[in-house]
């Protein structure tokens, strides 16, 4: 379930609170309700606002998430070009037993691992060179303005930064499962209680049982999910996504969701946008702040009793932008 569901949700409990309070107000002397266990209104309140923290916890979380993917990406665009730099310096220099010490240079969006061992690599060649000048030897105190010194600091900045994505990524985990562990084990049995002892107390006409609210979880057969399409446009400097309509009459809105790098996983991914029912379009540079940055995306057909399905993933990589031409 996605944060806006879960935003719909709280709005429906919400309503039972409200419900909750006017059927206490009617039964006058005659007592509040309570449910199983002796679960009073306030007991119910107080799940709700720890459903409410929940999801503050998540979006803080997401925020930053999102800066800390940012953050890595500039530091390794940065690297990467330190890293492509020395390697070409150096490839025609080395001797070809020391062409071992030349480092692959990766790509932006490698795995964290890959990327850490030509950081790594590239680190320990610049001070082979700086040890060992001679006239055949290129001697880089700096490269392209970057010294070893700063290129060391930006390479502990981005192990750190990873080991943030990591914490922040396992912490929203975490939330997630205490989220959705609340709302089935907690939450959705109380309604189910509730409802049962509203109909049991008052009259089919009376107005607390009129205005009674419905389920949170409407049966409705999944939806069918969509295709989508996504390209990054090199003039505009975004993703185009586009993606086929759904045919559902019961359409709440489509959302879209994103995950970092190559791979799209459920456990990672964030929402980044709602879109109104009748758009089949969404622009983001969401993710991809550097030449090689990589996202996955989905679209998501959200229906309006909370059912919903994902569609095909697009992965978009951002490129350059075209070279500017002078004019004759």
């Amino acid at each position: 379930m996605s944060l806006d569901i879960i935003k719909t949700i709280i709005a429906c409990l919400l309503q039972y609170k409200d419900s909750w309070l006017q059927a206490n107000d009617s039964r006058g002397a005659s007592g509040a309700i309570v449910l199983r266990g002796l679960f009073t209104l306030a007991l119910f309140s107080n799940l709700i606002a720890a459903l409410q923290a929940i999801i503050f916890e998540q979006q803080s979380l997401n925020t930053a998430l999102r800066s800390a993917y940012v953050e890595r990406d500039i530091l390794r665009a940065s690297l990467l070009n330190c890293i492509s730099r020395l390697h070409y310096l150096v490839k025609h220099h080395l001797d070809p037993i020391d062409l071992v010490r030349l480092p692959k240079v990766p790509k932006l969006g490698c795995p964290h691992q890959e990327f850490l061992k030509a950081c790594e690599g590239t680190r320990a060649l610049w001070e082979f060179l700086l040890a060992n000048t001679n006239a055949e030897l290129p001697n880089p105190l700096l490269i392209d303005g970057t010294t070893l010194v700063q290129f060391t600091a930006d390479m502990e900045a981005y192990i750190a930064v990873y080991e943030t994505i990591i914490t922040k990524r396992n912490a929203w985990k975490r939330a997630k499962q205490n989220r959705d562990r609340l709302v089935k084990n907690e939450i959705k049995p109380r309604l189910v209680q509730y409802r049962a002892k509203i109909i049991a107390l008052f009259p089919k006409e009376s107005q607390i049982r009129v205005n009674l609210p419905t389920m949170t979880n409407a049966r409705g057969a999944a939806p069918d999910k969509v295709y989508l399409d996504g390209e990054w446009d090199a003039v505009t400097q975004v993703a185009k996504l586009a993606w086929t309509a759904s045919a559902r009459v019961d359409l709440l809105h489509y959302e879209v969701r994103a995950c970092n790098g190559t791979a799209y996983q459920t456990d990672n991914e964030y929402q980044i946008a709602t879109v109104d029912k009748d758009q089949l379009t969404y622009n983001t540079s969401e993710g991809l702040v550097a030449d090689g940055s990589t996202m996955v995306y989905r679209v998501y057909v959200v229906t309006k009793t909370l059912r919903e399905r994902g569609s095909n993933n697009a992965k978009v990589i951002r490129t350059a932008a075209p070279a500017q031409t002078m004019a004759a």
